[in-house]
């Protein structure tokens, strides 16, 4: 079984990929809960979700805590990160949760992806070629990743980065700390169409519509800051933290990459 988060569709494509080439079923991560019929049982457990400011965003470390405890013969655990640049240590993060449950992580792998956290000012998507460029790497770099899965290999194939510790620890705190909170979100109503697409992509389902049809967050602490909301808005009309009014959007290109 391989379980995965997605918010502007990075890792569902990579996801995708990888269950056909090592033929194991996926379920996606929502709320926090694994399926209620999930014992475990399986041979392979796969983890593939994006790295949230260097760390694991905290929907995917709920849904980790929530697992039942791993079986005496414990199942091949590969975890798969998408990141834009570089994951930290990211991995540290995912044992510190895991361990307790016996999921442990038997092979780690990074793999890069077109950027899409735009919500400080040193950061923005990538252009159009960089966004390709990645993405066919990434097609390249899956069945490699496949193969090692199939033969069950026990290794470390995650990209860190320069800086790692401080990335992960410091920046990432920061980040957890202060900037994963919906109250950093606004709209534009005078370019808010009230299509409703914000509402349907939030994987919180933090975004209800009011009674003029515009977006308004629940501040319930779900939200992630994965910027769904802002990336799929077709009007531009969702604003992050006063950083995103100039910012480029980003949601995976599945026509020009359909799975294959």
């Amino acid at each position: 079984m391989i379980y995965y988060f997605s918010a502007t569709g990075n890792t569902r494509w990579a996801a995708e990929k990888l269950s056909k080439l090592i033929n194991e079923p996926l379920y996606p991560i929502k709320d926090g809960v694994p399926p209620a019929d999930v014992a475990l049982k399986d041979d392979v457990i796969g983890i593939c979700t994006p790295v949230h400011g260097w760390q694991l965003p905290k929907l995917v470390v709920e849904f980790i805590k929530s697992l039942p405890d791993a079986p005496a013969k414990r199942p091949y655990v590969f975890v798969l990160l998408t990141c834009g640049d570089d994951c930290g240590l990211t991995m540290q993060y995912y044992n510190r949760v895991a361990q307790p449950k016996g999921l442990q992580y038997d092979a780690a792998f990074s793999l890069k992806m077109p950027e899409s956290y735009v919500g400080l000012p040193f950061m923005n998507t990538d252009t159009k070629e960089n966004e390709r460029k990645k993405i066919e790497q990434a097609a390249e770099r899956i069945p490699v990743i496949a193969k090692a899965i199939l033969e069950r290999k026990k290794m470390y194939d995650v990209f860190e980065g320069g800086a790692a510790w401080t990335k992960s620890k410091v920046f990432g705190w920061f980040f957890h700390k202060y900037l994963v909170k919906d109250k950093l979100f606004k709209v534009n109503t005078e370019a808010c169409i009230s299509c409703g697409k914000c509402e349907r992509v939030c994987p919180v389902d933090d975004i209800v519509l009011d009674g003029d049809r515009h977006p308004q967050w629940q501040h319930n602490d779900k939200c992630l800051t994965c910027l769904a909301c802002y990336h799929n808005c077709p009007t531009h009309a969702i604003i992050f933290n006063n950083e995103t009014k100039k910012k480029g959007q980003y949601v995976f290109p599945s026509k020009e990459f359909p799975i294959g």
